[in-house]
């Protein structure tokens, strides 16, 4: 299979994104229960519950914004003058320079996150009206 069928391969269509961002919802909504049990021992109250969804949920929304634009193709020359360093003639003997390294590296750098990106971003904004609620709920603050 050459790159353009690759490509063309790892594209999602619309349903496969919305069943994904189902489980990813699912998922990350036991994730916060299992944050909620651990941290809070199972206290309802508005406050806890905005926690520890925004506590599980903003990492994981980051990293996939992080996935999704391909910003981690900046370690690829770290890690290519980490590896020249301690292999070097394995190195030379595999790529003629740096510009073949990242030719060859890059294209796996950016992955298709949309659906936890969408599902991160519900229960973030979950957790944004559960703690408007709270502080409007409570007095003086």
């Amino acid at each position: 299979m050459n790159d353009q069928e690759q490509h063309v391969s790892n594209k999602l269509t619309n349903k496969q994104i919305a069943i994904r961002a189902a489980i990813s919802f699912a998922a990350l909504g036991l994730i916060s229960l299992i944050v909620l049990w651990s941290v809070y021992d199972f206290e309802w109250s508005l406050d806890t519950v905005s926690n520890s969804v925004f506590i599980v949920n903003v990492p994981v929304f980051l990293v996939a914004v992080v996935m999704q634009t391909g910003a981690t193709r900046v370690t690829i020359g770290m890690t290519y003058a980490t590896r020249m360093f301690f292999t070097y003639r394995k190195m030379k003997e595999e790529y003629d320079g740096y510009g073949e390294y990242y030719d060859e590296k890059s294209p796996g750098h950016t992955k298709n996150m949309v659906y936890i990106m969408i599902a991160a971003g519900l229960w973030i904004a979950i957790a944004f009206i559960l703690s408007a609620q709270y502080l409007a709920d409570t007095p003086n603050f």
